[in-house]
């Protein structure tokens, strides 16, 4: 359990991404901005402006994304933030408020922090789709998938990042520890994943549906993700082996919660992850990867964007755009009365 361990499809890279550079997937290529979102209220222009300001077009080089799809997580969410935002990576936080209806838009509104960036859901998708929506949002040279409850503990940050800024890997995993602590049932259910996992791609990974997930962004982005709910994980881990990845496990600590205390993955879940990884195993190998891939806003409608607020005493170099927060309740094809606010997020300031 101390040592790292990693999971290939049959060849070795000679040194971090080489094996998916073979594959036509360039590592360090960078993905333009993704496509404008045509806001009713702002019109084309506008809204890729205000896309622009949102996402940088590059990475920031040593900045990490940290990724937290939450839904109905008010008890734990204020906890969660405050142990991220404290954790000494530099980073940006991007959450998304995958349909809340339990206090957790208000606590995300009651939270004010330079690294946060907060996008709102119309309605529950799941976190496959809250991810995706992220993942529009994201400028970091890395990204890191967190759990907007309190089973996965951001002290973890350091090990998980630990081969990707050595330039060891593209891709770490967080295992957690080989106890049932988490109840039989996921626990057996997790285990059995990872076996179809190791049966369909020979590979030797331990903890296939952990949620500390950290990958190079560009690597990330250029995964034709199709993934909705619980999905992603069995779906990202299928392509990249297909893609031959080094998948690198680090030891990480673990707080498992069970039903009773909101968890809300279910053994139909299981079943659709175990058909995403067959469908992965048998899909053409053109298909895995996108070289342009498009905003998912028209997949996932938005009710409300919300940029981190500018750092005092520094100046804004670019002019005053503004982008759409929609009232809670209203959809975005409608009302043109519809407040601009906000001061719009731009490439150009390094959080």
């Amino acid at each position: 359990m101390s040592q790292d361990h990693a999971a290939h499809d049959g060849t070795t890279p000679s040194g971090p991404g080489a094996t998916l550079a073979a594959n036509g997937v360039s590592r360090d290529s960078h993905y333009p901005t993704p496509a404008a979102r045509v806001s009713p209220v702002l019109g084309a222009d506008a809204s890729d402006r205000c896309c622009r300001a949102a996402c940088g077009s590059e990475s920031l080089p040593g900045l990490v994304t940290i990724v937290i799809p939450v839904y109905n997580e008010s008890s734990s969410l204020r906890t969660v933030l405050d142990r991220v935002d404290a954790s000494p990576i530099e980073k940006e936080i991007v959450v998304v408020d995958d349909g809340s209806d339990d206090g957790t838009r208000e606590v995300l509104q009651l939270f004010i922090s330079t690294h946060l960036t907060v996008i709102a859901h119309s309605r529950n998708w799941g976190k496959g789709a809250a991810i995706r929506t992220a993942l529009d949002f994201a400028r970091g040279e890395f990204v890191v998938i967190q759990d907007g409850d309190l089973e996965y503990d951001p002290a973890d940050y350091p090990r998980l990042l630990g081969p990707l800024l050595a330039g060891r890997c593209d891709v770490v995993y967080g295992m957690r520890p080989d106890r049932p602590q988490r109840g039989l049932r996921f626990y057996c259910g997790a285990k059995f994943l990872t076996w179809i996992t190791n049966v369909l791609y020979g590979a030797h990974l331990h903890d296939e549906a952990t949620c500390y997930k950290a990958f190079r962004r560009t690597l990330l982005q250029q995964l034709a993700l199709q993934c909705v709910r619980f999905e992603f994980c069995p779906e990202v881990t299928g392509k990249l082996l297909r893609l031959g990845c080094e998948i690198l496990e680090v030891p990480i600590s673990y707080s498992p919660r069970h039903r009773t205390d909101g968890k809300t993955v279910t053994v139909a879940d299981g079943w659709t992850a175990v058909l995403t990884l067959l469908r992965v195993r048998i899909a053409r190998r053109r298909t895995l990867t996108s070289t342009r891939p498009a905003s998912v806003a028209s997949l996932f409608p938005r009710i409300m964007i919300r940029p981190p607020p500018p750092r005092v005493g520094r100046r804004d170099p670019v002019d005053q755009t503004r982008i759409s927060i929609l009232d809670e309740g209203e959809s975005r094809e409608g009302d043109p009365s519809a407040k601009l606010a906000m001061p719009a997020r731009h490439g150009e300031d390094r959080i």
